[in-house]
């Protein structure tokens, strides 16, 4: 194709030098081979983005497909791959299922090469039930266990959350907490049921003790207030959030209304600006898991950070930083094994460069990666011993 392109050029070049003083002939002919060079051009690899961009929740999806534009910036800034310009096309799944399985849909009849996302657990179990074949799924965020282990079109760059909520539990029981209380959003029911269940299950092993469950659904409308008055009334010393950011931080903020002082812990679905944004004082001190570090001082990490908040003007959270790594993921597969069809590229090369460390698949597309204890310390995410 290269030799192709170049031995059109030259004919043009040729043709223009003969023809210049022909207005007309000149006129017609440059259009016509300008039209033939471009046709040779080989089309764009496309990525598909499948993420809520809209609504209470839409903070998970912003900062992901934000972290994926930077991977497709900086892969065309060194001259695409493979001679092919990268693209992202990115579609709105509201936190809708049908949104979802449609966007999917859409993506694959337009060729896309891979799809990033979705990005909550739940979207991603709606596609997977929806089809069978396709462009593979490379999730930044979704972790339910459930998707573990299938040899579908699902792959992520994130550990399931079994391996989340066990941590959760361990730092629990070493702080103390004897009376944990497991509050949990069924909005996205596949994620925070096997958190709630896992964290339970590991706390009972270490102290033999059980812990205490309250779930709610914030698409009906969370009573964050009433929440916290249940919560108060169990007399747990000890409480995880299990639920979006903003749902996190109003319900951090009416428990500490209502009197609760003991210790918060959140997960990854929470863990982004917007937590910090809206819970002030009332989040200080709550404790994550995490296999992403704020304090983290590698090269990498360092020039995306800085790239990130340069070009969206707030800082990068985990989120950006699994999307980035979800993109860069397809397209380096594309560039190991552009004959392959993208899930067997992407498996067949199972390793890749994160921003803090190095991403390893399985055979079914579950990932691995250090983990590190995450807390709010002076409205920021910093690193704990």
């Amino acid at each position: 194709m290269i030799a192709a392109r170049s031995a059109l050029q030259y004919n043009i070049a040729m043709w223009v030098r003969r023809t210049r003083h022909k207005p007309t002939r000149f006129s017609f002919g440059v259009a016509l081979l300008a039209a033939l060079a471009s046709s040779c051009a080989p089309k764009p690899l496309t990525l598909g983005f499948i993420g809520g961009l809209s609504g209470r929740n839409a903070d998970l999806g912003i900062s992901g497909r934000n972290g994926a534009l930077i991977a497709v910036e900086e892969a065309n800034e060194k001259g695409g791959v493979r001679g092919r310009r990268v693209v992202l096309e990115p579609i709105d799944d509201a936190q809708d299922e049908a949104k979802a399985v449609a966007a999917y849909a859409s993506l694959s009849a337009a060729g896309a090469y891979a799809v990033i996302g979705p990005m909550t657990s739940d979207m991603a179990l709606a596609i997977v039930a929806a089809y069978d074949k396709g462009p593979p799924l490379v999730s930044p965020t979704a972790s339910s266990p459930i998707l573990s282990g299938l040899d579908d079109i699902f792959l992520r760059v994130n550990p399931p959350n079994a391996s989340e909520a066990e941590w959760l539990a361990r730092y629990a029981h070493a702080d103390g907490v004897r009376k944990p209380l497991v509050i949990y959003d069924e909005s996205n029911k596949a994620f925070s049921e096997g958190i709630a269940a896992a964290f339970s299950a590991r706390y009972a092993e270490l102290s033999g003790r059980q812990a205490m469950r309250i779930s709610f659904d914030s698409e009906r409308g969370a009573r964050h207030a009433a929440l916290a008055a249940e919560a108060r009334e169990t007399g747990a010393d000890g409480l995880v959030i299990v639920a979006s950011a903003s749902e996190a931080a109003n319900l951090a903020q009416q428990l500490r209304k209502a009197g609760f002082d003991g210790l918060l812990y959140g997960t990854g679905w929470a863990m982004t600006q917007a937590l910090l944004d809206n819970g002030g004082a009332s989040i200080e001190g709550m404790a994550f898991t995490h296999y992403f570090d704020p304090n983290g001082v590698g090269e990498r990490w360092l020039r995306f950070r800085s790239r990130y908040e340069r070009q969206f003007g707030r800082p990068a959270d985990f989120v950006a930083g699994l999307g980035w790594l979800a993109a860069s993921a397809a397209i380096e597969a594309y560039r190991s094994a552009p004959r392959l069809p993208a899930k067997e590229a992407i498996l067949k090369r199972a390793s890749f460069d994160g921003l803090q460390g190095e991403l390893i698949m399985d055979r079914y597309g579950d990932a691995e990666l250090e983990r590190f204890k995450i807390v709010v310390r002076d409205g920021a995410f910093v690193s704990a011993p």
